[in-house]
């Protein structure tokens, strides 16, 4: 399922960023290969992410989803991405932790709370690829 390991024995991951800031994009991407990991599409909103996972081949590993996006929020995205392949690991970054509940209840995926750390990111991407 993942590409080879790094170097530092954790699993190589494709990663899709879904945020309506293309400067947030560019900061996960920057964050996502200084861990190692490729990310193989961007996506605006959450009805591009919703079309970009649908023709994505191969599919990202992890999804990386904002909650607040013009068109469709991140937690109607992710059930949609979600019904598409219920494999997918998805982590729900924001500053707003409102959306846990919501998120752990229908277990749409993980949450990580602004700000954070590298090292933390870390461990969260390694621990959602470690338990597949």
């Amino acid at each position: 399922m993942f590409r080879q390991e790094l170097g530092t024995g954790d699993p190589m991951a494709r990663v899709m960023v879904v945020d309506d800031e293309p400067a947030i994009q560019e900061v996960f991407e920057a964050l996502f290969e200084n861990l190692g990991h490729e990310v193989i599409l961007k996506s605006l909103n959450g009805v591009e992410a919703v079309e970009h996972f649908k023709q994505a081949e191969p599919r990202p590993d992890i999804v990386v989803m904002d909650q607040r996006m013009p068109h469709l929020d991140g937690i109607t995205a992710a059930r949609q991405i979600r019904a598409i392949d219920p494999t997918v690991k998805i982590i729900f970054i924001s500053a707003d932790d409102s959306i846990v509940p919501e998120v752990r209840a229908d277990r749409l995926g993980t949450f990580l709370q602004k700000p954070f750390r590298l090292d933390e990111l870390r461990a969260h991407v390694t621990s959602l690829l470690v338990a597949t």
